[in-house]
């Protein structure tokens, strides 16, 4: 099965390396910005959980990221609330499971 997702520019190789698993790759995707890595370690760990990648899992966990907190909205969200700007950011990415 193919599933055609709708990514922000720059998250392609992030997603599939934690699809993968890779993660040490993962670690070294994530932004400079504190809160983007943040939101994007809650992101591969609902994806670690999803595809069973204990390390990468473990490995965000010790970051301090939570199994409870819920991932919540892209944290460009706050500062834009104009559809057509989160578009510009957007990028297509095929996941295949």
């Amino acid at each position: 099965d193919t599933i055609l997702l709708e990514t922000w520019d720059g998250w392609n190789e992030f997603l599939n390396l934690a699809i993968m698993g890779f993660t040490s790759q993962v670690m070294t995707q994530l932004s400079e910005d504190d809160v983007i890595a943040r939101y994007q370690m809650k992101v591969a760990m609902f994806i670690a959980a999803h595809f069973g990648h204990v390390d990468l899992a473990r490995s965000v966990l010790r970051q301090g990221v939570r199994s409870d907190e819920a991932t919540g909205y892209h944290p460009s969200r706050t500062w834009c609330k104009v559809l057509a700007v989160l578009e510009y950011f957007s990028d297509n990415v095929m996941v295949f499971i």
